[in-house]
């Protein structure tokens, strides 16, 4: 299955040729060169620090070429499968169940395309896969605190994920493992902690800064007329221009991260509490766009906003997603979703296993629902998804086996 998971994202890795510059390419020219987490020489808060340091290493192994750290990516998205395997395996004792979870993972579109992008979503996907085995197969205390441990490192990926140290404990608080419920979330604090100081030292920020502004851009009025056709990160000037309204520190400056930070997470906020049933209503279709068999945006590349005084919207230079590419992905994920679905009624008397499998759903959904809810997004937690779906194609298997005999 590894083999197979190579060759596919090797595969779109020639072919496509995706793309692979920006700013943790920059965060870790820094990191090599000044020794700093900075952009051009600036200190900056406003992202999470373990994607770079891994571009860091890769760029070690095998210098700064793109074309080679993009391919050591896919081959750590390939030993994904071994981890996909094996927590199937721990949570349903079959082996062609974990098999048919292992080929999934192998074959899968978005898993297969952001193996290779300039994206910290491949990091957060074997992490969050791996601290779920830890959690399933933890026996102990020492165990707890491994996964803790991995969690921390999950956080220090993708911040958004945090909500999940507080979840996983519950859970084990909930079982009377009270031990390891104490355990788990302060071994990830410890791992986080460096990160916590670092970030205040700089701006007095406790956690990266760019919160505010995703924060901004899934509450701005104009965001129900923009999802789901088209990027939100199209609001980006308009969160500039609050800033630059209260503010005149400059805009490439740590202290600029912090103060835009605070000040957009307010307006975020003042957008919400203006109407709060709009909100709602907003945050419900978000959850749809965010597990839609359609990939969200439907259309890629845009320049500028414009709103007409009748509230129709337009955006200049940005055009629809190539058709072979959303049809493969509609089909594809259509099919995983349904035995997904299939796969939780089978497990339905066995659902109190998977606690940390919805756990880790539903900090997606809320997150994403609260901010910006791309497809994108959704990859560190297809695994569930396809966990569920492997339960399904599994029984159908048996069933068709036992028709025959």
């Amino acid at each position: 299955m590894c083999g197979l998971a190579f060759v596919a994202r090797l595969g779109y890795l020639v072919w496509a040729k995706p793309a692979f510059s920006g700013v943790y390419w920059a965060i870790a020219t820094d990191l090599l060169h000044h020794g700093t987490f900075s952009i051009g020489g600036e200190l900056t808060t406003d992202f999470e620090p373990l994607y770079p340091w891994f571009l860091v290493v890769c760029r070690l192994l095998v210098g700064s070429e793109t074309f080679f750290v993009q391919w050591l990516q896919v081959v750590l998205a390939s030993l994904g499968v071994v981890v996909m395997y094996r927590l199937t395996f721990a949570l349903t004792e079959q082996p062609r169940v974990a098999a048919i979870g292992a080929a999934l993972y192998a074959v899968d579109p978005l898993l297969i395309r952001q193996a290779a992008q300039h994206s910290e979503a491949l990091l957060t996907t074997i992490l969050l896969m791996l601290f779920a085995y830890l959690f399933v197969r933890a026996a102990t205390t020492k165990d707890a605190i491994v996964a803790g441990a991995v969690l921390g490192l999950v956080v220090l990926t993708r911040s958004m994920t945090f909500p999940l140290v507080w979840a996983a404990a519950l859970v084990w608080a909930v079982n009377r493992r009270y031990a390891a419920a104490i355990a788990l979330p302060i071994a990830a604090l410890v791992v986080v902690f460096p990160l916590v100081a670092r970030n205040y030292s700089v701006n007095e920020s406790f956690r990266p800064t760019r919160g505010g502004l995703n924060l901004f851009a899934g509450n701005h009025p104009y965001t129900s007329l923009l999802l789901p056709e088209y990027d939100l990160d199209l609001l980006r000037p308009l969160a500039y221009a609050v800033v630059n309204e209260r503010v005149g520190a400059a805009r490439d400056s740590a202290a600029y991260e912090q103060l835009a930070d605070r000040i957009l997470t307010e307006r975020a906020i003042g957008y919400m509490r203006a109407a709060p049933v709009e909100t709602v209503v907003q945050k419900l279709k978000n959850v749809a766009y965010f597990f839609s068999p359609r990939v969200v945006p439907y259309r890629i590349g845009g320049s500028r906003v414009a709103v007409a005084p009748d509230g129709r919207i337009s955006v200049e230079d940005s055009h629809a997603r190539p058709r072979a590419e959303v049809l493969l992905y509609v089909v594809s994920y259509s099919i995983v979703l349904v035995g997904a679905v299939a796969g939780v009624y089978l497990r339905r008397h066995q659902l109190w296993k998977d606690a940390i499998l919805w756990c880790i759903v539903a900090t997606f959904a809320s997150m994403y629902a609260m901010f910006v809810p791309a497809t994108r997004y959704r990859g560190p937690m297809s695994f569930v998804l396809l966990f569920y779906a492997a339960v399904a194609f599994g029984a159908s298997h048996r069933a068709r086996r036992s028709i025959v005999q």
